[in-house]
């Protein structure tokens, strides 16, 4: 038995933090139900603008290949009431809406507080009014580690880390 068998994870997240997050969830062994907008779906799922590569793309696939992935119109009354059923549901949620969406949805903190269950939520922002989000690589230039990979590199443009 894997330590968080039973446990139903909502991934409602794109790109990168969100999605890894809950494929270790899923590796420990929850189960993770992911939802996306099929109209506008997670930038990783293509390749990389009008190129061929295939890097996000790929990541997009192993970071998703154990989920379980389910595609809604988040425009249609009818999907929003699905959303709204499958999140009485679940054990958690990893969340990346803006706030009207979330609101839309029925994700808002306080939609949330008013279900008759405990649902733990961590939520992903970047918006201008969240100024304590960031990227990967913005935690690695504010800890200062970003400095120590590119002291090493002795050219103009320089590739990001892969962390």
């Amino acid at each position: 038995m894997k330590l968080l068998e039973g446990i139903k994870i909502l991934d409602i997240s794109n790109r990168l933090p969100g999605p890894l997050a809950a494929k270790i969830l899923r590796d420990l062994g929850a189960e993770v139900i992911k939802i996306e907008d099929k109209n506008k779906r997670d930038p990783f799922a293509m390749p990389l603008g009008n190129t061929k590569d295939l890097t996000f793309n790929r990541w997009y696939k192993n970071i998703n290949q154990d989920k379980n992935i389910i595609y809604f119109d988040y425009k249609s009354p009818k999907d929003q009431s699905e959303i709204k059923k499958l999140i009485q549901r679940v054990d958690g949620i990893i969340l990346s809406l803006p706030p009207h969406l979330q609101d839309i949805l029925g994700l808002s903190q306080n939609q949330i507080e008013k279900l008759d269950q405990q649902i733990a939520v961590v939520s992903l922002s970047a918006q201008k009014e969240c100024k304590n989000a960031m990227h990967d690589l913005n935690a690695l230039a504010e800890t200062q580690i970003l400095n120590i990979y590119t002291n090493q590199i002795d050219k103009k443009i320089i590739n990001p880390p892969f962390i």
